[in-house]
């Protein structure tokens, strides 16, 4: 999977210097030169994303900075079976803390933040499970759900989604760094301590049926007993459940007149915690190429390609659950594009 980005990033030096940071990124089937999607043998395939970004960085003094970030992403999914198709919203707001401190020769910077992540509530009024189509307001339903209140007072169908849900993660992130020259390298060191609470939410009309007459009907060779129960069994758990990610890796620079290229390399380690499946993946290594040209003073240009051996394990752990963890089986990859602009 390849995903482009787009990053403008702003300046202005005052008695504090504000950075300011715009970054879009998308992602489309046409994009996926490393047959990713082929790879996952799934019947819910990444269909879309659309991710922008908004950085806000004020510089208090030499020593601290005071940051904001906001992130917006939108994807969609298509599947094989109802629902065919799903629309996802996931927004974040992360407020920042920057410490630099020299030492010695060299220098450091502590990077700290604390966030918080929602997911829109993504509603169905269909879902497919085994040969049994359950509904709302769907065509062909082997079973429907309806308002009895609104039918008791006015007899009108308004017939009940069969599933809603949602989920939200908040989050706090360390991350101490070294930098250190030798000749035109710059050299940076770096530790990640990122620890997340993540808590699903779901519900449904269908959990709520306790008559035995309905529930242990047959339809199409399957109680709806057993239904709504294999249903149950694919949703994620609604305890919360933390992940502790652990990271240690170096970045190179190298410059040379107008062009700048770093490589880093970093390796995680996930640890969930009341999680209450099995983890099947706890490591991941990232490596990362990012060439950048100065155009002119103020006017920079880069390409950047990173590329992870487990998807986003340990990057983006609120799309971990226990469906989910066949799309972490695989490597995945991501080439941005962007421009930098300083005034």
């Amino acid at each position: 999977m390849i995903l482009l980005s787009f990053m403008i990033v702003m300046t202005t030096t005052s008695w504090a210097k504000t950075v300011a940071n715009f970054q879009f990124d998308y992602f489309d089937q046409s994009l996926d030169v490393l047959d990713y999607i082929e790879k996952i043998d799934t019947s819910s395939l990444p269909e879309s994303l659309e991710r922008f970004h908004i950085d806000l960085l004020v510089d208090l003094n030499e020593s601290y900075s005071l940051g904001f970030r906001y992130t917006r992403e939108d994807g969609d999914i298509t599947r094989v079976v109802e629902p065919t198709f799903i629309s996802n919203q996931f927004n974040t707001v992360e407020y920042i803390v920057v410490h630099n401190k020299p030492i010695s020769e060299m220098t450091s910077k502590l990077y700290f933040s604390v966030g918080h992540t929602q997911q829109r509530e993504i509603i169905m009024e269909c879902v497919q499970r085994g040969f049994v189509l359950l509904g709302g307001n769907c065509v062909n339903a082997d079973f429907q759900l309806i308002d009895g209140n609104a039918f008791e007072n006015s007899n009108e169908f308004n017939y009940l989604p069969v599933l809603s849900s949602s989920v939200k993660a908040s989050y706090f992130k360390v991350e101490p760094s070294l930098f250190t020259q030798i000749g035109k390298l710059n050299i940076r060191y770096f530790l990640n301590v990122n620890l997340y609470n993540i808590q699903h939410d779901y519900k449904s009309a269908l959990f709520d049926i306790q008559s035995d007459f309905l529930l242990d009907s047959t339809i199409n060779n399957s109680s709806l007993r057993q239904t709504i129960g294999d249903l149950r069994e694919e949703l994620p758990q609604l305890n919360a459940w933390q992940d502790l990610v652990l990271g240690i890796g170096t970045q190179l620079s190298y410059q040379t007149d107008d062009l700048t290229t770093s490589v880093s390399i970093r390796f995680l380690h996930s640890h969930k915690i009341n999680f209450e499946k099995p983890s099947l993946y706890r490591n991941n290594a990232e490596l990362a190429t990012k060439f950048d040209y100065a155009v002119s003073s103020a006017l920079s240009i880069f390409i950047k390609g990173t590329a992870y051996l487990h998807y986003l394990q340990g990057v983006q752990p609120i799309l971990y659950t226990e469906k989910s963890s066949r799309y972490f089986e695989h490597p995945y990859g991501e080439l941005s594009l962007g421009m930098t602009y300083q005034f």
